[in-house]
């Protein structure tokens, strides 16, 4: 993404097209990774408030997600192949609800 930012900022001349379609994949990146600090943060809450753990089966809750976006992703022509082993943590559940 930086790369892209800097590209743009050399180019003599971007066009309007080329300075929109970057704005997008900032903002999804941006977007992306708040979502991940804020679940790292809910994490790290979960290590001091909640002392309750229980077996979760994250390859389970992988699948469940892959299933929410394949439809959408056929249609724009992406084909997601998982192969997922069996993933079994102890945690909190609550955090992998995200």
């Amino acid at each position: 993404m930086i790369a892209e930012i800097d590209l743009l900022l050399t180019s003599e001349e971007p066009t309007v097209l080329e300075a929109q379609e970057t704005a997008v994949r900032l903002r999804r990146t941006l977007t992306a990774s708040e979502q991940l600090i804020e679940r790292l943060l809910q994490l790290t809450q979960s290590e001091f408030v909640s002392s309750e753990r229980e077996h979760v089966r994250i390859d389970e809750l992988t699948g469940q997600e892959i299933e929410k976006i394949r439809d959408r992703a056929i249609e724009q022509g992406v084909t997601i192949q998982d192969h997922l082993g069996d993933v079994d943590v102890l945690g909190d559940p609550s955090c992998f609800e995200n």
